[in-house]
């Protein structure tokens, strides 16, 4: 996957390479972060709200399905708050209002919920 953002005021424009297509995308919403992982995306939106698109075999764009987008979701009950997201091999993870939340890919614990289980929606780490 290709991934090129190219900034301006109060836009973003977004050239999404998937499966050897080009997908270009006008993504509306202002975005103060972006994070790109193994075969996702995701953005924090100048609300302080989680975005993702891309694959979603492991619920790694936060939305509640395994279907993948190749345009920008809002990540389930995060639309404000984050200050901070990454995006790893199949899951994501984000701080919103001080807390960090993960969520997709858990077979090693990689979430930090206790437990190895795969999550669709954002879950809080265990501190």
């Amino acid at each position: 996957m290709f991934l090129r953002l190219l900034s301006l005021p109060l836009r973003s424009f977004i050239l999404l390479l998937l499966m050897g297509e080009a997908l270009p995308v006008l993504a509306s919403v202002p975005s103060t972060m972006v994070a790109a992982g193994t075969s996702h995306s995701c953005a924090i939106t100048s609300a302080g709200g989680v975005m993702c698109w891309g694959k979603n075999s492991k619920g790694q764009l936060g939305n509640g399905t395994t279907t993948k987008s190749p345009t920008p979701i809002t990540v389930t009950d995060l639309t404000s708050g984050a200050t901070v997201v990454s995006a790893g091999t199949r899951y994501s993870c984000a701080i919103v209002n001080g807390v960090v939340m993960c969520w997709g890919k858990n077979g090693k614990g990689q979430l930090g919920d206790g437990t190895s289980k795969k999550k669709l929606t954002p879950v809080p780490v265990i501190m």
